[in-house]
């Protein structure tokens, strides 16, 4: 009996210390660990009834961290320094993958309030191609600049760094392996 009473115990406190963190990482601004943690809470199985206060958090951490992550984009767009492009084309990508993983989960019930959760997924594929084009041009751009005008070696070495960074988000743009070469040969020590 006693076993028993101090298994139920530890099983209590174990998924309360987990509510807890979840929550912990929802009031503190970290919405991505919060959503990650309720994800992995919740997928484990969905139905159970320990799992209903991590389909609320996901539910509020998924729509603050929404909202933070447009407003941020909004700010960098207005700042208008293409130095953004990466960081507004990683953003989308992330909001895109987190609707990804949210999405096989779905329908989920919160039966405490008798209702379903609610996640307003958007579209980002034109954000997306639209920023990464942007990011590619301004990549290519800065790399030319700096094989055409560039003096030292770390010149070269950082247009090579932007066209290798390139090379992976647009395959055959332009003429980048080219360009690619030419700044790894200029970046070389001899």
């Amino acid at each position: 009996m006693k076993k028993i009473l101090l298994y139920g115990t530890l099983v209590v406190l174990f998924s309360c210390s987990g509510v807890k963190r979840t929550q912990e990482a929802l009031n503190s601004g970290n919405y991505w660990t919060a959503i990650n943690k309720a994800i992995a809470n919740i997928a484990e199985n969905k139905a159970k009834k320990s799992n209903q206060p991590f389909i609320v958090m996901l539910e509020d951490a998924y729509q603050k961290n929404m909202d933070r992550e447009i407003q941020h984009i909004n700010f960098l767009k207005k700042e208008g320094n293409p130095a953004n492009y990466e960081t507004i084309f990683k953003t989308y990508e992330r909001l895109k993958s987190v609707q990804q993983q949210i999405r096989p989960l779905l329908p989920l019930r919160i039966t405490d309030e008798n209702r379903k959760a609610q996640f307003s997924f958007k579209n980002y594929d034109a954000q997306i191609i639209a920023s990464k084009e942007k990011l590619s041009n301004y990549l290519y751009t800065n790399a030319v600049g700096l094989l055409e005008g560039g003096i030292t070696k770390t010149d070269f070495r950082q247009a090579y760094d932007d066209l290798t960074y390139l090379q992976e988000i647009s395959p055959d743009y332009k003429d980048v392996r080219q360009r690619t070469d030419e700044a790894y040969q200029k970046g070389l020590d001899y």
